[in-house]
């Protein structure tokens, strides 16, 4: 079992979009998040999931993994269901940055995994997404 809460500074010209979500799909990609947790420092890239059979506008969230045979993107989940429809409506997925807040791994036999997140963007273009 583990938590961690993340120190993360701010970004000069950036400002919060949308806070206080939380990941979905966590307990699927378990043996990543234990990588994760691994390889310290690592950034959460969210990219649009054009596979994705069940949600045309699914956002997945994952990190570059190192190993042995080179790097590797590695799932972690992916952005809520409402919140990515709604950054799709407003088609701002390529200005966002996943801003980690807090993560609670429990044990491999509950597999309770919990991580929160917020994404900022560009302020200057805040009103242009959100008046």
């Amino acid at each position: 079992m583990a938590t961690k809460t993340f120190k993360t500074p701010k970004i000069s010209g950036y400002c919060i979009y949308f806070d206080d979500l939380l990941m979905t799909g966590l307990p699927h990609f378990r043996k990543n998040w234990d990588k994760y947790i691994k390889q310290d420092a690592a950034e959460i890239q969210l990219h649009h999931d054009l596979d994705n059979q069940i949600d045309s506008n699914a956002l997945v969230c994952s990190f570059e993994a190192k190993s042995l045979f080179g790097k590797k993107q590695l799932k972690l989940g992916f952005v809520d269901r409402y919140t990515a429809k709604n950054i799709a409506e407003k088609g701002i997925f390529n200005l966002l940055i996943l801003r980690p807040k807090k993560l609670f791994l429990g044990t491999h036999q509950n597999n309770q995994t919990v991580f929160s997140y917020y994404l900022i963007g560009p302020e200057n273009r805040y009103e242009e997404f959100f008046s």
